[in-house]
């Protein structure tokens, strides 16, 4: 008795343990401290939050976000110095590859908008250099970067489209979409500025779309809109469109964005001829409170109006002569209906020798977009029309020809792009169709785990009871040999066994169910995994000659078997087992697992049973 107590008390500890260890293994989840928590905190207080955070793909992402918030709310530089030095260092002490990504990050852009671009390009570039680094890092940051710094540095760039292409497709694969957003208004912007308006308006309109979707407003998208409607010619697009977004469009007019979205609104109202509106709107604005930026846009306004009004006073004044003649093809391509009208009149002279200057410097001239090369070559159509038809007839041939030129470079482009989209799209089944396999495999995983574990503990619960039950078993057969009333205690001891091994039985029986329902969920893979630990550790693999102990006791306690069921004797002791635990109301797969042998096997064997007692068809069901 006191064995069996011994052995439950092992059991009970090494169950404890298996227990403990599971409950480790699957105890993945753990709080993180979150930017919410932290992003009013002054830095020094915000430091010794992010310090807390120890999982190394976290604590630089908190990092960045809170240099980025602080840079927005203007915050002094001495609190952006402290948490980015500690970002630095912390990076440096740790070897940590998204820390110094940050860094890279968060200086590339200091030096930006600072306007010192070569080291804003030096600081991208190194960027560039740990984005195979880590699994975590994400490339289109650095490409956003890039494109950033040849954009400021010459705006038609084919360095800028490339970076920002790049970052775009990269964006659109991870579906991220404030990134889709932000490319789409810099690739947009990209073809805007240098007259492809169609395919700057699908960018928006994309960007657009997905903003929608993720509820994330952004204005000077929705304005950029508005202004590809206007160039396109298409103004009631534009009032209408405008008219949607209204509540977005409205800002102080002493920001850059409130200048902006007033500026686009005057053009759409010139545009559509309410000239009245226009000039009471664009009165709102001062000439020396407009954002450097934005100046070309507010003087093309400006001419634009005078020349529909017929006033050519603000021609006498130096600045704005300097500014018709600095801003000549912009202004010529915008105005373009104004200037046309007037275009002959003795006060515009001056501004049509400039154009036929610049048409013919052929260096000069090579570098306008097509849009506006075609406009000016109009312009000076219209200009001879009257006084040389054969000189108005070449410019307006070769106008009609850059149009051409232009609408098929666009009609390209405009194909190129819906192609890289819809390969973008394929690409999406494809991530989709991985992360379903990636899903699966974390499940198998899991599985795995369970069935590893339960497999474990079959393992302990086997070995510590056969070795206990051998150790009982050998102390009562020496009590045999010394004392008489050790065969009442042996009696008494064995049906404890035989009782406690069905109980065993009956645990295997489930646990293997367990297993085994685990385990057909499992890839083939992990299947032939398990089976090969279940074989080394040899669960259910004994042979019938080494599980005897419940048939052999069985037999042991009725010594009348051959009286009962004449031809007993005869039968092999597999045989034999098999008869005595059916008629125990043993089931055919416990019979199994008792014996160590095939399921199957044990009904053959009832099957000659019946042949071999004379036992009637129903016995054992």
């Amino acid at each position: 008795m006191q064995k069996l107590i011994n052995t439950y008390n092992v059991l009970k500890g090494r169950f404890f343990i298996i227990l403990c260890l599971t409950i480790v293994i699957n105890c993945t989840n753990r709080k993180h401290i979150t930017f919410s928590s932290i992003e009013k905190l002054p830095p020094q207080e915000a430091i010794q939050r992010i310090e807390l955070e120890k999982d190394p793909l976290v604590w630089p992402n908190l990092c960045t976000n809170y240099l980025s918030y602080a840079v927005a709310r203007d915050e002094n530089d001495s609190a952006i110095n402290d948490v980015y030095n500690y970002l630095n260092q912390r990076s440096i002490n740790e070897k940590n590859v998204l820390g110094y990504d940050a860094c890279y990050r968060f200086k590339s852009y200091q030096f930006l908008t600072t306007g010192q671009i070569d080291s804003a390009l030096k600081y991208g570039y190194q960027v560039m250099s740990l984005k195979d680094k880590h699994d975590s890092i994400d490339p289109s940051h650095g490409y956003h970067i890039l494109g950033l710094c040849y954009f400021y540095k010459e705006q038609n760039s084919d360095s800028t489209r490339y970076y920002w292409t790049k970052g775009y497709k990269e964006a659109e694969l991870r579906k991220d979409n404030h990134m889709i957003m932000l490319f789409g208004i810099n690739l947009g912007t990209f073809y805007y500025n240098n007259g492809n308006t169609r395919n700057a308006r699908s960018l928006f309109l994309r960007a657009h779309e997905i903003g929608l979707k993720s509820k994330e407003s952004n204005p000077i998208l929705t304005n950029n809109i508005v202004s590809t409607f206007i160039v396109e010619g298409q103004p009631e697009e534009a009032d209408k469109f405008w008219k949607t977004h209204e509540k977005q469009l409205t800002a102080d007019l002493n920001t850059y964005k409130g200048q902006l979205f007033l500026l686009n609104r005057v053009k759409v109202l010139q545009t559509l001829a309410k000239w009245e509106e226009a000039k009471q709107k664009f009165s709102l604005l001062k000439k020396d409170s407009i954002k450097p930026t934005l100046f070309q846009n507010y003087a093309q306004i400006y001419i634009d109006i005078q020349l529909n009004d017929k006033n050519f006073d603000f021609i006498s004044d130096q600045f704005w002569r300097k500014t018709l003649i600095d801003n000549a093809p912009h202004i010529s391509f915008n105005t373009s209906k104004s200037i046309i009208r007037n275009i002959t009149l003795p006060e515009l002279g001056f501004f049509v020798k400039h154009l036929i200057k610049i048409e013919s410097d052929t260096s000069e001239f090579n570098k306008l977009s097509l849009k506006f090369k075609a406009r000016i070559c109009e312009q000076l159509g219209h200009y001879f029309k009257s006084s040389n038809p054969n000189k108005a007839n070449s410019y307006f041939t070769k106008s009609i020809e850059l149009y051409n030129e232009s609408k098929n470079e666009e009609n390209k482009t405009q194909q190129k792009v819906i192609e890289e989209l819809n390969q973008l799209d394929e690409t999406f089944s494809e991530i989709k169709d991985k992360e379903e396999k990636i899903k699966e495999t974390e499940k198998a995983k899991n599985t795995f785990r369970t069935a590893l574990i339960l497999a474990l503990i079959i393992f302990v619960l086997g070995v510590v009871v056969v070795k206990n039950i051998l150790k009982i078993k050998t102390i009562e057969g020496k009590r045999l040999k010394f004392e008489q009333d050790a065969l009442i205690r042996e009696q008494e001891l064995n049906n404890r066994i035989v009782e406690y091994s069905k109980s065993l039985i009956e645990r295997n029986i489930s646990l293997r169910n367990q297993i085994s329902q685990s385990i057909s969920k499992a890839p083939i893979e992990i299947k032939d995994q398990v089976n090969r630990i279940l074989k080394e550790l040899q669960i259910g693999n004994n042979s019938s000659e080494e599980n005897p102990t419940v048939a052999n006791q069985l037999i042991k306690e009725k010594e009348d078997w051959n009286e009962k069921y004449p031809g007993f004797d005869n039968l092999n002791k597999t045989e034999q087992r098999v008869f005595v635990l059916i008629m125990e109301n043993y089931k055919a797969k416990e019979i199994a697992n008792v014996l160590g042998v095939a399921t199957q096997y044990v009904r053959n064997v009832k099957s000659r049973l019946k042949s071999k007692l004379n036992l009637p068809e129903d016995w054992g069901n």
